[in-house]
């Protein structure tokens, strides 16, 4: 039986990394910097690692992270990126060739936490302040990451009461920007 060094895994996963960070950072090129919308998230803090590979060293210039509370997040190299609460979203400066990643959203399980009702007016608010950023700086991209959650509510499957109220409003979503 034929051993692999440990050193070879890693080094497979740094030549996958180094190939994906090249792929995005050409994707990217057109772009001149990224909002990040719910950088909390595993989402957003995954978009926000994304674009540092790519950006490298420009990455905390051209990256704004936003999210429900106010921190600072390490990227891999333990540089912070500081995220700014959402509310602040509409001090934002309109700036050429944005790409905005939508991943800001509170999850199904604050829909027991908060109660449906309580929870599709914070959706609604917390929507309303994204259109309204978007309207205002025009993005050249927008990413916005749903959920299975909103297919199981379209195709009318059985479902949590919780997963129905998180997916029927992930579905408005969708259908807003379609």
């Amino acid at each position: 039986m034929t051993s692999v060094p440990a050193s070879a895994g890693s080094f497979r996963a740094e030549a996958v990394d180094a190939s994906r960070d090249a792929g995005l950072a050409a994707a990217l090129s057109g772009v001149d910097r990224a909002i990040v919308l719910g950088a909390n998230g595993w989402l957003g803090r995954t978009a926000v690692d994304l674009l540092a590979g790519a950006w490298g060293n420009d990455a905390p210039e051209r990256i704004a992270a936003y999210a429900r509370t106010a921190h600072a997040i390490e990227l891999p190299d333990a540089t912070p990126v500081f995220v700014k609460p959402l509310p602040e979203l509409g001090t934002l400066d309109v700036g050429p060739r944005t790409l905005v990643v939508d991943s800001a959203y509170p999850t199904q399980e604050r829909v027991t936490d908060m109660g449906a009702d309580a929870y599709i007016e914070a959706v609604l608010d917390l929507r309303a302040t994204v259109w309204q950023l978007l309207a205002r700086i025009r993005p050249s991209a927008y990413l916005y990451l749903s959920s299975g959650a909103a297919r199981v509510v379209a195709e009318g499957r059985r479902a949590a009461a919780r997963t129905r109220v998180y997916g029927a409003m992930k579905r408005l979503d969708e259908l807003d920007l379609a």
